[in-house]
């Protein structure tokens, strides 16, 4: 007498359905939000917008502490107030603009844990008195690196402070506490020195920006009530700046 077997049942996964609204429309994920705070010649104001790598590039470049020339001499940057001239080193001294900020603070939930971090650059990591001690930055600060034509040649690139981290020189650090960041704009994007490090101000990722939607556009130019137009952020220190993977730290 032929058995019959039973055969194996495979379990589908349960997926609970997503959430929906009394209309049927499906509910996503809310975005997490951040504080960010603008200062320009004429406003101060602090808006509440998504947490975003394209919004927090405009506040994240420098750690509160790190000092920049100014043509009244030195001056941290949690001092710095639009009308101030500063040093550059391609177009002599430039107006700040704009200067935005936002806290990074510890153990916040985030869905870019990079962003909640600061890189330690230690003394002389790109060569003597480059920095001249130690220096801290924000995630979004980029270095300007010279390429075959030099510091102030046309083929300088602008390296992401991520991409030289090596673990050794330049690395990560968790702050234990909130740290305040700043970002600086001028008429058009140059280098800034910051402790013998030249540092880029800041300028939009047109490519990205060119992206968003007419919502989230409105957004992001509200940070900036002094432009009209994406235009108006001036010309990029490197037209179609190049990432850097494997950067030489040793530009002495």
């Amino acid at each position: 007498m032929n058995s019959i077997l039973p055969t194996a049942l495979t379990a589908k996964p349960h997926r609970r359905p997503a959430p929906q609204t009394s209309s049927g429309r499906t509910l996503t994920k809310r975005p997490l939000m951040r504080r960010y705070e603008c200062l320009t010649q004429t406003t101060t104001h602090t808006l509440v917008a998504p947490a975003m790598p394209l919004f927090e590039a405009a506040f994240s470049a420098f750690a509160r502490g790190t000092v920049f020339k100014t043509s009244q001499g030195a001056c941290p940057v949690e001092d710095l107030y639009p009308g101030m001239m500063l040093e550059t080193v391609e177009f002599g001294a430039q107006p700040l603009l704009w200067r935005g900020s936002m806290n990074i603070v510890p153990n916040t939930p985030t869905d870019h844990p990079e962003s909640q971090q600061l890189a330690r650059v230690m003394q002389g990591s790109f060569g003597f008195a480059r920095p001249e001690s130690d220096l801290m930055l924000g995630p979004a600060a980029q270095v300007v690196r010279p390429g075959p034509g030099g510091l102030s040649g046309p083929a300088q690139q602008l390296t992401p402070i991520a991409d030289l981290e090596d673990g050794n020189t330049v690395f990560r650090t968790a702050p234990p506490s909130s740290v305040q960041v700043f970002h600086l704009l001028l008429p058009q994007q140059s280098s800034l020195i910051a402790n013998g490090v030249q540092l880029a101000s800041y300028h939009p990722q047109m490519e990205k920006l060119r992206l968003l939607g007419p919502n989230m556009k409105q957004l992001f130019m509200s940070f900036f009530p002094h432009i009209k137009r994406p235009e108006d952020f001036g010309a990029p220190l490197v037209a179609g700046s190049t990432r850097v993977r494997d950067a030489e730290l040793n530009w002495a």
